[in-house]
């Protein structure tokens, strides 16, 4: 972390410097300069004099002194604040004995061995986004999972402090104290870095501290996912305007895959011998001019292949292999670590089968608990270990943190998100045991839970599609409470956007909506992004409107369900809907002639749900209505209706071209 983190014992000696005795001590020497200095053959009243106004400066000194060392105390107690909202940048982990120790470590970005490859434009482009003032404080860096995100953000951050920033990870749930600490600090330069910024349940609280922050200290937060766009649209669905304001103006850079072939055989060589070396292996041989790479691969799928090819001990092939044989390989690697690890009696964790192992390992990962309660909570959830000793679950948890120690409310880590969202897919889908075991782990989470997990199997879905019956297995099991979830979790992503909003949809259109959840759910969901979700959503709230709306009220409800079924190419029904719209806008129109342009915009709509199924027979009865509506309505406010009489009347020309001229002087 930066300088200004490494010395909390700094706040210590300043309150005992502010203790009453220690200023009455400064005030006494003080009071005593007289008796030393002024000479004893002065008159008693000079003597007295000068005594006064030393004692009063005396005083003073004491009083400025205990006002100087507050302040100091103050500003320290925000650094020791900071201190306590972030990590460090980089972790050093104690392995416990075992044969060889984790790969895992190796691949993540914060210990991994490999030199820094490329990126020298987004790099100074970080460095100059910390530096400059007239920017906004917010930048959010995506591109596709491995791709090198992560490492860049860890490697500006390293730059800036050399430079004297304080830099670190965020914790889980400390946005708001480490905003209240940086506007304590005066003229400090704080970069504040958030992985996985999608999956974090306390984003909201983040964006709505940073809304209100007017410290003087610099304060920049990096968000760090794989779909910048896409989060952005999520928080303004589900974040006060002023907070989403802040996602809307941020800056966002994408990094896509970079380095051509030879750029990547070479980065393969170099992170085999790499990897060989922090092992204490030999390095198999490797070709300067093949490689298991190809262009457009990411950074972290380069990695493994290299790790790979260290645990295998064989020279490499010339095509990648597939990212199912690479993570099976390395997993296979960690469970013996994991085996070797857990028959030590320092552990006490009694007889463990690798099932047993990989499950409390998965159900870490994916529950990510902030402390050891919470953890033996998550274990209880596997079967194996429902009903086992309190002691033992316990024992189980210290072993698999300290296989992988957490960081700070963020729980297990246990390796990239592309071989962690794999094991954690796989240990959960492969058998009809496994598929059992995640019945019991997705059973009934608390919604802080249900919102994490469903954003990471939404991500993990992108790469391993047996995630997404995951997703709709834990929607299934509450959806009318997880709802909410379910559609953030499903705006987050990006190529996978579309499987979960029908997956979402199917999921709503079986649960039991009350009209004020049915309108909350609308509200967060974007139809343009989810459209499926809306259309079954719309549909709720018509059968409501059916039930106890007013015919005004249906009459909008069915305009709405009308341009639902339009975005999902539903036009048979749309047809049918908007008739009947159309009918209930006629009905309100007769009655109340200031509803008239509504029956006019209703059949406008007709006309276009007509056109989309192909019924050009009516389409042209439905226009010349509209022409006679737009006419009246342009006699008595042509500002207003003039130019859309105009363009009804140009379509029924050309759907009729015989159509006589009509000739209207306004």
């Amino acid at each position: 972390m930066g300088r200004g983190l490494k010395n909390p014992a700094r706040l210590k000696t300043l309150s005992r410097l502010k203790n009453p005795l220690v200023l009455v001590v400064v005030a006494s020497i003080g009071a005593g300069v007289p008796s030393v200095v002024v000479p004893g053959e002065w008159p008693w009243w000079g003597r007295a004099l000068i005594a006064t106004v030393v004692a009063a400066l005396s005083g003073a000194s004491g009083s400025y002194f205990g006002v100087a060392l507050t302040r100091a105390e103050n500003a320290a107690a925000a650094i020791e604040a900071l201190h306590s909202a972030l990590d460090p940048l980089i972790h050093h982990p104690q392995s416990p004995a075992g044969e060889e120790g984790s790969v895992f470590e190796l691949l993540l970005p914060q210990s991994c061995p490999t030199p820094f490859w490329g990126r020298r434009g987004e790099r100074d482009r970080l460095r100059a986004w910390c530096h400059e003032e007239a920017v906004p404080g917010l930048l959010v860096v995506d591109g596709p999972g491995g791709c090198g995100k992560t490492r860049l953000a860890l490697r500006a951050a390293q730059e800036v402090v050399a430079d004297g920033w304080v830099a670190g990870w965020l914790r889980e749930g400390k946005a708001a104290g480490l905003v209240d600490a940086a506007a304590a600090v005066a003229d400090a330069r704080v970069l504040v870095l958030v992985d996985n910024a999608d999956t974090r349940t306390d984003l909201a609280s983040l964006l709505g501290a940073l809304s209100h922050y007017q410290g003087r200290a610099r304060l920049r937060v990096v968000l760090i996912t794989r779909h910048g766009v896409e989060l952005g649209q999520a928080l303004q669905a589900h974040l006060p305007e002023q907070h989403a304001l802040l996602v809307k103006n941020a800056p966002v850079m994408s990094l896509p895959p970079f380095g051509e072939t030879s750029d990547l055989i070479r980065w393969y060589g170099e992170a085999v011998g790499a990897f060989a070396s922090a092992r204490a292996t030999p390095a198999p041989p490797v070709s300067d001019t093949i490689a298991p790479v190809r262009e457009g691969q990411t950074m972290a799928e380069v990695l493994t292949q290299a790790m790979v090819t260290v645990l295998r001990r064989a020279a490499p092939t010339g095509s990648p292999a597939p990212l199912d044989e690479v993570a099976g390989v390395l997993f296979e690697h960690e469970a013996r670590w994991w085996r070797g690890t857990a028959a030590l009696d320092r552990w006490a964790v009694g007889p463990v089968t690798d099932v047993l192992l990989a499950r409390i390992i998965a159900a870490l990962a994916l529950f990510a608990p902030a402390d050891e309660p919470e953890a033996i909570g998550a274990l209880r959830r596997v079967p194996e270990l429902a009903d086992a000793p309190t002691e033992r679950v316990t024992n189980l948890v210290r072993w698999a943190h300290s296989l992988y120690p957490p960081a700070a409310g963020a729980g297990v880590r246990i390796g990239p998100n592309l071989l962690a969202d794999w094991f954690i897919t796989t240990s959960l889908t492969r058998t009809e045991g496994d598929r059992h075991f995640a019945r019991h782990l997705l059973n009934d989470p608390t919604e802080e839970q249900a919102a994490r997990i469903l954003t990471l199997l939404a991500r993990a879905g992108e790469h391993h599609p047996p995630a997404r019956l995951l997703f709709e297995q834990l929607l299934g099991g509450d959806p009318v409470r997880l709802a909410r979830h379910a559609i953030y979790a499903a705006l987050t992503t990006a190529t996978n956007r579309g499987e979960l909003d029908h997956t979402t949809a199917t999921a709503l259109a079986a649960a039991d909506l009350d009209p004020d959840t049915t309108t909350r759910l609308l509200r967060l969901t974007p139809a343009y992004a989810l459209p499926r979700c809306a259309l079954t959503l719309t549909r709720r709230r018509l059968q409501g409107a059916r039930a106890t709306g007013t015919p005004l009220e249906l009459a909008d409800a069915l305009t709405d369900l009308a341009a639902a079924l339009e975005r999902v190419g539903e036009h048979r029904e749309q047809v049918l809907v908007t008739r009947e719209a159309v009918g209930l806008r006629r009905g309100l129109a007769d009655g109340t002639p200031a509803r008239r342009f509504d029956l006019a915009e209703a059949l406008g709509n007709l006309l276009v749900a007509l056109n989309g199924a192909g019924e050009h027979r009516e389409q042209l009865r439905v226009v010349q209505e509209a022409v006679d509506l737009y006419r009246e309505l342009a006699a008595h406010d042509p500002e207003l209706f003039h130019q859309a009489y105009i363009d009804n009347r140009a379509t029924l020309r050309r759907l009729r071209p015989q159509q006589d001229d009509i000739t209207f002087d306004l």
